[in-house]
């Protein structure tokens, strides 16, 4: 129906493989008044002014109201430019939010959580947020999202003791220099708490180790064994990453969509009777960097910015201060799947060469594990 996003008349167009067609464009400003039905609902896919090269933009919203349609933003997310204008725009009726992969938990906790929940407020409030702002407030969320979203409870919020865990004994200093841009001298010291999760943080005895991506890490691959020697209902990790890294949208990998958040590196969960469970460490999944809220120079390093708005299996725990911005890691809780038996241990490793899924190597980072905790088995 827009001329500006389809063209004039008939366009000769090339595919991908080589063949040659041709492409119909617009109808006519007059075809569109005098032919088109306009009790036909709008969905308007071309509202994005940063994109307005290619025909989108604010004049697409006026020339559907123009024709006499009613509209829906489609493809929608919060960072449409000038919404008190153009929500009261006549004819707009509001938007709606899409989602081009599988419909679960995954899909929509990892990617869309940040749209669904930013365009809620901007169709039921007026107080309307800046995406930063929006990023801590939907990270703050995700503890209810997620007992929504997956119909359960995690062990620590039903009301079973959450114990720390002593992990120094895996704490290797001689690396801690092989980390720039890390300040570990920043975190607190002592008792840490965000809702029922409790962790005891020693910033002198911290576990780090490297990914190893497209250069190479001086960082150690693998931690020391970190002694657990109990039956447990889940382990919580608080955990960081030094550095940002990607989180792309499921529908680049519908064949493998954990493979969409770049891998770190996985925890090694060692029974006594030597079995082995691996838990997967995926940026944007359940870490991020430790100082997310305070990454002002992402968007000049090429960073996607959208990688960074939360991790939907982990929940935002403050550690500290630096240059006025809080430290934040990341705690993830991963629930035992064999009750009835002992850990004996855990271990940490850092992954390499991991190819994502615009074919290359992620580069190097850490992770920093600041503390782990247990939910001891319910005995009642």
């Amino acid at each position: 129906l827009i001329e500006r996003v389809r063209g004039v008349r008939v366009k000769d167009a090339t595919g991908a493989a080589g063949y040659t067609y041709q492409m119909p464009g617009a109808l006519s400003p007059q075809q569109v008044r005098d032919l088109i039905p306009k009790d036909i609902l709008i969905f308007n896919w071309f509202w994005q002014d940063v994109r307005a090269k290619d025909g989108r933009g604010e004049p697409n919203d006026i020339e559907i109201q123009e024709f006499g349609f009613h509209q829906i933003f489609n493809n929608f997310t919060p960072a449409i430019e000038h919404w008190q204008r153009r929500s009261r725009r006549p004819g707009v009726l509001g938007g709606a939010p899409s989602a081009w992969a599988a419909t679960n938990e995954f899909t929509f906790g990892k990617d869309l959580m940040h749209d669904y929940l930013g365009c809620i407020n901007l169709m039921w409030s007026t107080h309307w947020t800046t995406e930063q702002e929006l990023s801590k407030i939907v990270q703050s969320l995700m503890p209810d999202v997620r007992r929504r979203l997956s119909g359960r409870a995690l062990p620590s919020e039903d009301g079973d003791p959450v114990i720390p865990v002593d992990i120094s004994s895996a704490f290797e200093h001689a690396y801690l220099a092989d980390m720039p841009g890390v300040n570990l001298d920043v975190l607190k010291a002592g008792a840490v708490q965000s809702g029922t999760l409790k962790f005891q943080v020693r910033p002198d005895a911290v576990v780090v180790v490297g990914t190893e991506g497209a250069e190479r890490n001086p960082l150690p691959r693998e931690s020391k064994p970190i002694p657990i020697g109990q039956d447990v209902s889940s382990i919580i990790f608080l955990q960081a990453s030094a550095k940002p890294a990607a989180n792309d949208m499921s529908y680049r990998y519908i064949h493998n969509f954990p493979d969409t958040a770049d891998l770190l590196g996985w925890y090694e969960v060692v029974y006594e009777d030597d079995f082995v469970e691996t838990v997967p460490i995926r940026f944007g999944v359940n870490i991020l960097p430790w100082t997310w809220g305070a990454e002002s120079d992402v968007i000049a390093k090429g960073v996607n910015p959208t990688s960074l708005d939360y991790a939907y299996a982990a929940d935002a725990v403050k550690c500290g201060d630096f240059n006025g911005h809080p430290v934040t890691f990341f705690a993830f809780e991963w629930v035992n799947p064999r009750f009835g038996k002992r850990v004996k241990e855990i271990r940490l490793h850092g992954s390499a060469g991991f190819t994502n899924v615009k074919g290359k190597k992620t580069p190097s980072n850490a992770i920093v594990l600041a503390a782990v905790s247990v939910v001891k088995k319910r005995i009642d």
